[in-house]
């Protein structure tokens, strides 16, 4: 986990968090010792791990799964939404190294709705500032890419806990 390491140092434009590599299967049990006054938590797992991703997702309020619009992700992505269900954790797909107006794009898109999958509306465009963006705090051109897609999820969580409150008595 190197973009882990490169993420904390917090050298100029370093993303300056704390950053825990715990790969763990008790993930749920160990995190809350990690993160008790943190105001937002990013668990990354690394693609096909199943007990990793299983641990993440017991732990986590809400599941992003990030997929580029290419056949072999959209193979994959069902076994991570799968895990989500089992846990029952509201999950959505960001769709990232985008191109606009491409047929990959439109065809996984295309698929998705079909399957009736959640998509945000808003995706990553390929761009030259995220492939070189690695372990660096999101600003400028990027802070405006990735800013919708922060609205987006944090209008989507504050649906689920206020779901969530007005079903407790």
């Amino acid at each position: 986990m190197r973009w882990s390491s490169a993420a904390a140092e917090g050298g100029k434009g370093g993303l300056r968090a704390v950053v825990v590599a715990m790969p763990t299967a008790d993930l749920a049990r160990r995190l809350p010792t990690v993160t008790a006054t943190a105001d937002a938590v990013v668990l990354d797992t690394p693609p096909g791990h199943v007990a990793t991703v299983r641990a993440a997702i017991t732990a986590a309020q809400v599941v992003v799964v990030p997929m580029a619009p290419t056949l072999l992700d959209l193979d994959r992505v069902s076994a991570t939404l799968d895990l989500a269900r089992d846990a029952n954790r509201p999950a959505v797909i960001l769709l990232n190294r985008t191109r606009a107006r491409t047929r990959s794009l439109a065809g996984v898109r295309e698929a998705l709705d079909a399957a009736e999958l959640p998509v945000l509306s808003v995706d990553v465009p390929q761009r030259e500032a995220v492939a070189t963006a690695w372990g660096l705090l999101v600003a400028g051109e990027l802070r405006q890419l990735y800013q919708p897609i922060i609205d987006e999820l944090q209008g989507a969580l504050a649906n689920l806990n206020n779901q969530s409150s007005e079903e407790q008595p």
